[in-house]
This record gives C-alpha cells, sequence and structure tokens, in this order.
C-alpha cells in the first residue's frame, strides 16, 4: 500500500526493482549499515572510499556530501563542489543532492574546472597516465613559478589622477613574502596584492597629507589671523552672550 514504509531488506529489494529512469536517486532507504558510518563518520579532513564496480562508492559520495552541508553549515557558506569524469555522469547524479534537500552543490567535469574555458580534447591513454602521476602536481608547480615575471623596471599606478611609481625591489620583496606562506600560486597572489595595495595606500595618504600643507602654507599667507579671532570672538559673544572686543568692519572683511 502508499502508506506504507518499507524497511530493511524490504526497502532494498523494492528499490532493485524499481523502473530505472536514467537518473541515480537518494538511496536513504537502502543504504546498508557500513555505508551508513561512512557517510555519518566524524570530518577529519580528506576520505577515500574504496571498492569495486558496483558496491555504492558514488552513492556514498554523494549522500556523505548532504550529509556534511547538513552538519556543518559553514561548508554550505564556502561552497561544495562535486567533480565528475564527463558531463553524462554528471546527469547521472545530478538528481541526488537535490533530492537530499541541497541544491548548492556545484558539479564539474575536470575539463570544464576553470572559468570560462571548457576543454574538449581527449588525450591517448598512456599521456593521460602520464599526467595522471602524483609527480605531475611537482612538474606543475614548477611551471608556474618559471612563468613568475620579474619586474624589470619601476611600475606606474594612477590613484584617484596621482601617478605613484612602485620600485622593482618593492615587488619582488612583495612577491617573497607571498611565497613564504608556502600557499599555491592562485591562493598568494592575494597576499601580493594586498601588500602592493598597502604601500600604495601608505604613498597615497603621504601625497594628501603634503597637498594639506600645501594649502595650509598658501592660506596662511592670504589671512589676518588677528582679525579673524576678533571676527570669531564677536560672533561667539552675540550667539552666547558673552562680552568680546569690538571688531573693526574693515578687519572683519579681510577676515572673511
Amino acid at each position: 500500500p502508499a502508506d506504507m514504509e518499507l524497511c530493511g531488506e524490504a526497502a532494498l529489494l523494492a528499490a532493485l526493482r524499481a523502473e530505472r529512469t536514467g537518473r541515480m536517486r537518494d538511496v536513504v532507504a537502502t543504504l546498508q549499515a557500513e555505508q551508513d558510518r561512512i557517510i555519518r563518520s566524524p570530518h577529519a579532513g580528506v576520505m577515500v572510499v574504496q571498492g569495486g564496480p558496483g558496491t555504492g562508492k558514488t552513492v556514498v559520495a554523494l549522500h556523505r556530501a548532504a550529509y556534511l552541508l547538513y552538519s556543518h553549515p559553514r561548508l554550505d557558506e564556502r561552497g561544495v563542489l562535486v567533480v565528475g569524469p564527463n558531463p553524462v555522469f554528471l546527469s547521472y547524479i545530478s538528481q541526488v543532492l537535490p533530492g537530499l534537500g541541497e541544491t548548492s552543490v556545484l558539479l564539474s567535469t575536470v575539463g570544464e574546472l576553470f572559468p570560462g574555458v571548457t576543454a574538449l580534447e581527449q588525450e591517448d591513454a598512456a599521456v593521460a597516465e602520464i599526467k595522471g602521476r602524483l609527480e605531475m602536481a611537482e612538474v606543475l608547480a614548477a611551471a608556474v613559478r618559471a612563468r613568475q615575471a620579474e619586474v624589470g623596471g619601476p611600475v606606474e599606478v594612477i590613484v584617484e589622477g596621482e601617478s605613484l611609481s612602485l620600485e622593482p625591489e618593492l615587488l619582488t620583496a612583495a612577491a617573497e613574502r607571498a611565497r613564504a606562506d608556502g600557499l599555491p600560486h592562485n591562493l598568494a597572489r592575494p597576499v601580493f596584492c594586498r601588500i602592493v595595495i598597502e604601500e600604495l595606500a601608505r604613498r597615497m595618504a603621504g601625497v594628501i597629507a603634503g597637498i594639506e600643507e600645501q594649502i595650509e602654507a598658501d592660506l596662511a599667507g592670504h589671512i589676518d589671523s588677528a582679525a579673524l579671532e576678533r571676527a570669531v570672538a564677536k560672533d561667539l559673544a552675540g550667539i552666547f552672550g558673552q562680552d568680546a572686543p569690538p571688531v573693526d568692519p574693515h578687519e572683519r572683511e579681510r577676515a572673511e
């Protein structure tokens, strides 16, 4: 009957006999004990789920993602990315997480990870095997380091109409400080940018201070301080009813 809930082996048999739609569905009702233990295990870092074909690795991975999103709200704020081998596979699993109430997960193939670029070329098996080796991580890191350009001369930056010059030594030191954090290139770039922006802000503050000093010096040559003080005293006396020395109208006009 429609109002009856199946559990245990009955739920598993019902799921196996259910009509296939070409989409993977959530299988909460048919999870086995060992699968459930993996899904609900503590979040302590990287977890690798191994098994032969048809043992439920993908099901466990997707349900664990949903469980972690539910039990660790901060993960939902940072975002979750599911990487699959090809678009067909991602289409097949695309309804599992929404069916579990999680709709903020991004699905992508490896060839679509870089925004705006889709890699379609298929490598030969031998080339793919070489590129899949762990050593390739260091090879790629070395290639990125080799392409970090050295600055050959001063760099001019325009800030609010003011031209500020950044010396090569400053930029080299900023790059070295960013590398010292041990972060990958893309994650270290904001560190470099912050150092440069802080230096630009410091120099711009100096420019503004110099402008203010020049304005004050220019005004000092045109203001009669004594006449200004007497005019202010008269105005305060009029507001607060205090006695103040008389002010010559000509002096007041010069002060204004």
